[in-house]
């Protein structure tokens, strides 16, 4: 449907982040580095995620029934779910990266099937009654569950407090302000 498509602007901003930082957390070999750079990349990456769904969720309104026309209006309450849905699922996809990353692979495997447990119930409880609200409800709640999942198993793994995970540090934001700043700068110089 319209509402997924819509969903998935939340995506590419979210999947290029693990693509570019795991290779380098996996090739480091002192463990306190790899704990402290995994860290940091998982709190870039959260504050990302968030930033750009609540941008996306905010624009739902104003720009969805512009793109696909007022007939899709009545989307426009799924769409800002799936596009929450989808930041869970960016959470999430930057945790099983992360877990990957120091080797971990059956943590994500673990919390996906989780994920699929509630996606199953929560469509049999809900896509009757609520139609594509209560499908976008479900997808919603169970990869909240499936990242809350995943976010334990790395935190019982490595020991990295949540705090640690989520509360951005001033060299977080510099860093998210250097990257941005150098995409700008390849945008001017491209043209």
């Amino acid at each position: 449907t319209v509402a997924v498509g819509w969903s998935s602007l939340v995506h590419p901003f979210i999947s290029a982040l693990p693509a570019v930082m795991m290779p380098r957390i996996a090739s480091i070999t002192d463990p306190i580095e790899q704990k402290n750079l995994l860290t940091q990349l998982i709190r870039v990456g959260n504050l990302i995620t968030f930033v750009v769904c609540i941008i996306v969720v905010i624009l739902t309104p104003l720009i969805f029934p512009v793109v696909f026309g007022n007939i899709y209006r009545k989307a426009v309450p799924a769409a800002m779910v799936l596009s929450i849905a989808a930041g869970f699922f960016g959470f999430s996809d930057l945790l099983g990266a992360a877990a990957q990353s120091i080797g971990k692979t059956k943590m994500n495997l673990t919390a996906q099937m989780v994920g699929l447990v509630f996606t199953i119930l929560f469509l049999w409880l809900l896509l009757p009654s609520l139609k594509i609200m209560g499908a976008a409800l479900a997808s919603m709640i169970s990869y909240a569950i499936a990242f809350c999942v995943l976010l334990y198993l790395l935190h019982k793994q490595t020991a990295i407090s949540y705090r640690a995970l989520f509360l951005p540090t001033r060299n977080d934001i510099t860093v998210i302000l250097s990257q941005l700043e150098t995409i700008v700068s390849s945008i001017r110089n491209a043209q």
